[in-house]
């Protein structure tokens, strides 16, 4: 039997972070201080509403400055929304791995939590909703700055953690509120059966599916097409249209940043693609 056992994963980095180190992030006191700035902030919001409706002063003259303030923002909050799963993930005392990856047409910075499933149902979500926990905290804090004092940074950091937390409820993808819902389900592979039903249908087999399963299918349908129309619709032309006024503005770095982008998309999405297929059944 210990030939047949798999062999045992070499450390990485997040494991060196022990469940005692980083359990206080994620204890009830942490918790109402979340909450506490969250009713400031909706209060803040409340009286003083231009925090939320002057996100028009984000985009600036300058096309480069915009792109690549935008870019490194969002690429870094985008690392401390991950972390906020790495930390999660250690206070269970689970393991925890950092990677690219792809979610339709979108290059995103991905955690996987591994064993969590052998964690009673309650204690899962935290690892699945540590990141939303922290955009919401950051939400807060920074319509709390805006309604002491305009301040770019803190519309910044505002717009794009206000914009990670509506992507999560993207759910026909696998975000946080995808995770959260196979959770709530008891489903470890709610993706993968839904569309094991599309294709039986398809095909004129129909499986007694759960019904979760079963309506879950659908919004993955309407999902796939509302990503391809996305992507028609918003994402090439707005590449566009900033490579065109990134060459009437004579920035040739702003089109680096855009080229790098899109390659880098899609190398994540070929080896992604050639890893699964060159994986065993089961793997």
């Amino acid at each position: 039997m210990g030939l047949l056992r798999r062999p045992d994963l070499a450390p990485n980095l997040w494991d060196r972070i022990r469940p005692g180190q980083v359990g206080w992030l994620f204890s009830p006191a942490a918790n109402a201080v979340v909450a506490l700035l969250t009713l400031c902030a909706v209060a803040a919001v409340i009286a003083r509403p231009r925090i939320v409706t002057g996100m028009s002063g984000l985009v600036w003259a300058d096309s480069l400055a915009f792109t690549l303030s935008f870019a490194v923002g969002s690429w870094a909050l985008v690392l401390v929304h991950e972390l906020s799963h790495i930390l999660a993930a250690r206070s269970l005392g689970v393991r925890a791995e950092l990677s690219l990856g792809t979610r339709l047409q979108f290059l995103v910075v991905q955690t996987k939590v591994t064993g969590v499933w052998r964690l009673p149902r309650r204690r899962r979500y935290r690892a699945h909703l540590a990141g939303m926990r922290t955009d919401l905290f950051l939400v807060a804090v920074s319509a709390c700055a805006l309604y002491v004092a305009e301040h770019g940074l803190a519309r910044l950091v505002l717009a794009i953690c206000a914009s990670q937390i509506v992507w999560q409820f993207l759910f026909f993808m696998r975000t946080d509120v995808y995770y959260a819902l196979a959770n709530a389900g008891g489903n470890k592979n709610l993706m993968a059966d839904a569309q094991a039903y599309l294709r039986e249908r398809k095909s004129g087999r129909d499986r007694d599916r759960p019904v979760g399963v079963r309506v879950y299918a659908w919004f993955l349908m309407a999902g796939r097409v509302l990503g391809l129309a996305f992507l028609v619709g918003y994402t090439i032309p707005i590449t566009v249209a900033i490579c065109r006024q990134a060459v009437a503005e004579s920035q040739p770095a702003t089109l680096v940043v855009v080229a790098f982008g899109w390659a880098l998309y899609l190398w994540v999405f070929a080896h992604g693609r050639l890893t699964a297929l060159r994986s065993p059944p089961g793997s």
